[in-house]
């Protein structure tokens, strides 16, 4: 349906820097806001058979830190910078190597 990120949750927020209120006016502020208010509609996704590549260039290019995986309409998983980061973090230094030069 959407998806509601860390970025929405801040962008919602009442900044200290825009007007001086409590925590407790913050706090009541981001509890009345709705997460229909926030969600970005209609989520970017990606099906389960895809490659991991193609699942990279959606994150970088839409600057989004994860990607819901969708089978026949349904959410089935999701993909995030750590799960990104964890199959760099596996990959062999032969592989690496020539990208560092």
């Amino acid at each position: 349906v959407g998806l509601v990120s860390h970025r929405d949750l801040m962008a919602a927020t009442i900044s200290s820097l825009q007007i001086k209120v409590s925590e407790v006016e913050r706090a009541q502020h981001l509890a009345a806001t709705e997460v229909r208010q926030l969600m970005h509609r209609p989520a970017a996704t990606i099906g389960p058979t895809e490659r991991v590549q193609r699942a990279a260039h959606l994150m970088r290019s839409l600057k989004i830190g994860c990607l819901p995986v969708t089978e026949d309409g349904h959410l089935v998983g999701i993909v995030t910078e750590a799960d990104m980061l964890g199959i760099v973090e596996r990959l062999p230094d032969a592989i690496l190597a020539p990208l560092m030069a």
